[in-house]
C-alpha cells in the first residue's frame, strides 16, 4: 500500500470515530489536516535521508569509473606480466561494482521518484483539504449569521427601528437646544473689527513715528 494511501485509510478511521463522538467538525478536521501534516513531515525526512543515499551511491558510481579506468591504463602501461594481470584483476572488480551500482541506482531512483509522486500527492491533498476547511468555515459563519438575525426578527428580541428612532429623537433635541443659543449680531460683529482695525493702525503710527525720531537722532 502506498505512502498516500496508507495515511489517507489511517485517518479516515481516526476521523470517522471522532465525528460520532464529537459535534464540532471544524476541530475533527482540524486534528485531521495537522495529522496529516506531520504524516507529510515525516515522509519528507524520509525523503530527503533517501536523496542522500541517492547521492552517496552516485559518488561511488562515479568512483568505481574512475578506478575501472585507472587500473586499466595501469595494465596497459606495465610491462611485468604478474603486476598487469593484478591491474587487470582489479580492473574488471571495479567494472562488476560498476554493473552492481548501476543497478542499485537504477532501483534507488524509482523508488525515490514514486516516494517523491506520493509526497506531493499528500502534499496536493492537504492543500484540498485546508481549501474546504475554509470554505465550510465560510459557509458556517454565513449560516450562523443568516440564523442569528431570522432569530432576532422572529423573536422581535432587540427591535432596531425602535433603536434608530430613539437615537433621532436625541439628536433632534441636541439641535434644538444648538438653534436656541444666542446668535451674535453680524454689525456688532463688524463694528468690532473695524474698532480693532483703528487700534491696530493707530499702534502702528505710533511706531512708526518712534522709529523716525530715532533716525533722526
Amino acid at each position: 500500500m502506498s505512502l498516500f494511501k496508507r495515511i489517507t485509510a489511517t485517518l479516515t478511521t481516526r476521523v470517522g470515530n471522532l465525528v460520532n463522538e464529537l459535534e464540532n467538525h471544524d476541530a475533527v478536521v482540524e486534528s485531521g489536516i495537522a495529522e496529516m501534516r506531520r504524516a507529510y513531515a515525516k515522509a519528507k525526512v524520509r525523503f530527503t535521508r533517501m536523496s542522500a543515499e541517492g547521492e552517496r551511491l552516485r559518488r561511488k558510481l562515479e568512483e568505481q569509473r574512475r578506478e575501472a579506468t585507472a587500473w586499466r591504463e595501469r595494465t596497459l602501461a606495465c610491462t611485468d606480466e604478474d603486476k598487469s594481470l593484478e591491474c587487470l584483476r582489479r580492473s574488471r572488480l571495479a567494472r562488476r561494482q560498476i554493473t552492481s551500482l548501476e543497478g542499485m541506482l537504477e532501483r534507488h531512483k524509482e523508488l525515490e521518484g514514486r516516494l517523491f509522486r506520493e509526497i506531493e500527492a499528500v502534499r496536493a491533498h492537504i492543500g484540498e483539504l485546508e481549501h474546504k476547511r475554509h470554505q465550510m468555515r465560510s459557509r458556517e459563519a454565513t449560516a450562523d449569521a443568516a440564523w442569528s438575525i431570522q432569530r432576532m426578527d422572529a423573536g422581535r428580541s432587540l427591535d432596531l427601528d425602535d433603536i434608530f428612532e430613539r437615537w433621532e429623537m436625541r439628536v433632534t433635541e441636541a439641535e434644538l437646544t444648538t438653534d436656541t443659543l444666542p446668535v451674535r449680531d453680524p454689525l456688532e460683529a463688524e463694528l468690532v473689527a473695524e474698532e480693532e482695525r483703528a487700534s491696530l493702525a493707530a499702534e502702528l503710527a505710533e511706531l512708526e513715528r518712534e522709529r523716525e525720531s530715532r533716525h533722526e537722532d
